[in-house]
């Protein structure tokens, strides 16, 4: 259906055409080509980056996942107005308290990061390479490190990020994370500085670290990197279906929060990591990958217009990157992945740029999400 479609589409479509679009009963107006870029609307090339520009990211390889395997979409992020693409490299931890870091089954080699970064860059994408730690064997989060022996454990993990960030240089990757959501590591500020000024030895990129949540204000270093990080998983509403302005109005609080932060620091902020699950009550345990409901498209794309809506009003907010893409997502399922879903046709409304391919009714190819999902009759 997709291909037929998509074939019409790229035969009688030109150029975007200024739009509004009714979810769940809020009207949400797409970004027009006369508001300058944010972090929310408004096109804004890879190219841009360079002078500061808003970030529009999408996670592309996951964390403990075969990496590279959604790259055949990279000119359909494109085409969305994604302007950089996250790389997840994994490595393993074998402990919380006693931790060895080591290789493992979904550890890329080099030549296999290279290539999906030169690949990004082909498409015309920007990269954030992302080095982090996942539990081998039974699942522990990374937020529960917190080493006995921490000198034994910062010299292994320093050597770790200083040989990606020299790739990360040789590559010319434009953003790096010199770390994510390490609760138990983040009272180490000290040595955090002295990562940071080490990285940026080998390193000509900017830099960026990534707190859960409210873990943001617990962060001490915030003046050794570019871009204040955060992986905001905040609930929002408890409802099966909150509606757009419900989940508009639940940002306020948050946004005070992290605002804060930034004022402290003088940084902007970046939401590194960002998503929600296709299914009812979705809002309620973000960071639950377990769904609670049934599938709605619906609640995902009410959650996109409102985070990106709220974000373009806000000038120091840097991007948004969203958790996250898969080339086999349907538009029937409950995973994260906005793929075939309205989620898409919200980012791409806000995101696309006017040269982008466009459906014959003047929204971008990422709406035929809506399409199939009112063809399989989702809320």
């Amino acid at each position: 259906m997709r291909l037929t479609f998509v074939a019409t589409a790229l035969a009688a479509a030109s150029v975007a055409v200024a739009a509004t679009a009714t979810t769940s009963g809020a009207t949400v107006s797409a970004a027009t080509p006369s508001r300058p870029p944010s972090a929310g609307s408004g096109y804004a090339s890879s190219a841009s980056l360079a002078a500061g520009g808003p970030i529009h990211g999408m996670i592309l390889s996951d964390a403990n996942k075969p990496f590279g395997a959604n790259i055949g979409d990279l000119q359909r992020l494109a085409d969305d107005g994604v302007n950089m693409v996250s790389l997840y490299v994994t490595n393993y931890f074998t402990s919380p308290r006693d931790p060895q870091i080591v290789t493992g089954k979904f550890t890329p080699t080099d030549q296999q990061v290279s290539a999906v970064i030169a690949a990004a860059h082909a498409a015309g994408l920007a990269v954030e390479l992302d080095p982090l730690l996942w539990s081998k064997g039974a699942y522990i989060w990374r937020g529960a490190l917190d080493p006995r022996d921490i000198d034994s454990f910062w010299s292994s993990y320093s050597s770790m990020m200083l040989r990606y960030a020299k790739l990360a240089q040789s590559d010319g990757v434009e953003l790096f994370a010199i770390g994510s959501e390490y609760n138990g590591l983040q009272k180490y500020t000290g040595r955090w500085r002295q990562l940071a000024r080490s990285v940026r030895q080998v390193y000509s990129g900017r830099l960026t670290y990534m707190a859960v949540t409210q873990a943001i204000v617990k962060v001490g270093f915030w003046r050794s990197v570019d871009y204040i990080g955060n992986s905001p998983y905040y609930q929002l509403s408890t409802a099966a279906l909150p509606t757009y302005n419900e989940l508009r109005a639940a940002w306020r609080r948050p946004y005070q929060i992290i605002r804060s932060v930034s004022l402290k620091y003088n940084r902007p902020v970046l939401f590194n990591e960002i998503g929600y699950l296709s299914a009812q009550r979705a809002t309620a345990a973000p960071w639950s990958a377990t769904p609670n409901g049934p599938a709605s498209q619906t609640l995902q794309a009410n959650a996109y217009a409102a985070l990106l809506d709220a974000a373009a009003t806000r000038s120091w907010m840097k991007g948004i990157i969203f958790y996250g893409w898969s080339t086999t997502s349907l538009p029937t399922d409950k995973t994260w992945s906005p793929r075939d879903k309205r989620a898409e046709c919200e980012m791409a409304r806000r995101w696309a740029s006017l040269t982008s391919p466009h459906l014959p009714d003047g929204f971008p190819l990422g709406c035929l999400g809506g399409h199939l999902a009112a063809s399989a009759g989702l809320p």
